[in-house]
């Protein structure tokens, strides 16, 4: 069989009107002559040479029983990272578990863990509206998210709530298509959002635009807050930013008299230093102004509601055991996988399983990580393509794609 197509479903009113450039690329994707469908061994001139599977098995069996007998199950690191998320492929850490009876793993996340953390510690849980509640906002700011690239389907609420009377503020550093119809745009230096968002909390609380019967009922810590702010003023921000003061007051009285206003946060903020604080200055506005679990009005970052399977939500599934169990040693961080790797004894890594997943082109200090995998004695890639880590690999096994099996997946901003 063969994909021809891909089309949207009616029913699902987050994405009722079409796919996106990435969703309809998964066709290509699907039936590209490049696809690894076959296993492959590297020879010793370092050139890929197609298997059997019964071969592969073999080879796998063996240098799996060897590192196991000779240095323990935890010699072997298993890498999965986030690519063809669902529940059977979680099965994939059952085995190491449960069959070759351990193995060692990496915590934490490249993508959303701080703002994740930020918002929970802020909120209690991290889930929004539903996104075509967008069309129910009065006010729309967009805060380091480009969505007409980045997420299509949400500019569908966001153009109707603009058709309806609504207006859509823009904070960026660049000029994007997301801020076509905006009616204020605001460009700070990077790194400085954090500044403008204080900036923008004390206008609201010197000028009373805050929801006070919002913050006496459901607000802990406010007075801290108040004073904390107090000196963060409009021309110690523009200094800061680059932003002119009449521009952070008209974001200030935006945001404290229109509403019902949603605040969408882009990933890219918190992933620099103190980027969960920075997220929790911009969840502060929301806080402050009432606009928080009402129609039209919400922090619109992150949606687990969908999470139902999971015993430990996100982001607190990412840390590593207070008491580890002795059969996974979770105890490689994620952004630093190179340096960790090199630095892991007792016992030492040997071999790496690498599953849904580019470390070599998608984690830090790629020189690091490089050197770590080169040093491991045996390096086993599952990859639809040849990627940077797949050619690494001694022995590549084909992946299976979305449309070659069945499984139960969890959205992240739909319900």
């Amino acid at each position: 069989d063969k994909v021809v197509s891909i089309e949207p479903h009616s029913a699902n009113r987050a994405t009722p009107e079409g796919i996106c450039l990435k969703g309809l690329s998964y066709v290509e994707r699907a039936n590209s002559l490049s696809r690894i469908i076959y296993p492959h061994r590297k020879d010793s001139k370092g050139h890929f040479k197609r298997i059997s599977w019964d071969e592969a098995y073999d080879i796998l069996v063996g240098r799996l029983k060897h590192y196991s007998e000779n240095y323990g199950p935890q010699s072997v690191l298993f890498y999965a990272a986030s690519g063809m998320s669902g529940l059977i492929n979680e099965l994939s850490g059952k085995f190491w578990r449960e069959l070759y009876g351990g193995a060692t793993t990496v915590y934490g996340n490249l993508c959303w863990p701080a703002g994740l953390e930020a918002t929970r510690l802020t909120l209690g849980e991290n889930k929004h509206n539903v996104p075509w509640d967008l069309e129910n906002a009065k006010l729309i700011v967009l805060w380091g998210k480009n969505p007409a690239e980045s997420n299509i389907q949400e500019m569908i609420p966001i153009g109707k709530s603009i058709d309806n009377g609504g207006q859509l503020i823009v904070v960026d550093p660049r000029r994007t298509d997301s801020s076509q119809r905006a009616s204020l745009l605001i460009q700070p230096t990077p790194g400085t959002d954090a500044a403008l968002a204080l900036a923008v909390a004390n206008l609201l609380i010197l000028n009373n635009w805050i929801d006070k019967e919002f913050i006496d009922e459901h607000v802990s810590g406010f007075e801290q807050f108040k004073e904390h702010v107090k000196d963060c003023s409009s021309l110690w921000a523009s200094e800061i930013t680059g932003v002119p003061e009449e521009f952070i007051y008209k974001l200030a009285w935006s945001i404290g008299n229109i509403k019902p206003m949603t605040l969408i946060p882009g990933y890219g903020m918190q992933r620099y230093s103190n980027g969960g604080q920075t997220v929790r200055c911009l969840l502060a506005l929301s806080v402050l102004t009432g606009n928080i679990g009402k129609s039209g009005a919400c922090w619109q970052y992150a949606n687990l509601q969908s999470y139902v399977f999971d015993d430990l939500l996100e982001p607190l599934s990412y840390y590593p055991p207070e008491k580890p169990d002795g059969i996974i040693r979770r105890s490689i961080s994620t952004a630093r996988l190179g340096v960790d790797m090199l630095a892991t004894g007792n016992p030492p890594l040997k071999m790496v399983w690498v599953e849904r997943g580019n470390p070599l082109a998608q984690n830090p200090d790629t020189t690091n990580v490089l050197k770590a995998f080169r040093k491991l004695d045996f390096r086993v890639v599952v990859e639809q393509f040849f990627t940077d880590t797949a050619l690494e690999a001694d022995l590549v096994l084909p992946a299976k794609n979305m449309f070659e099996q069945s499984d139960i997946i969890g959205s992240y901003w739909n319900p």
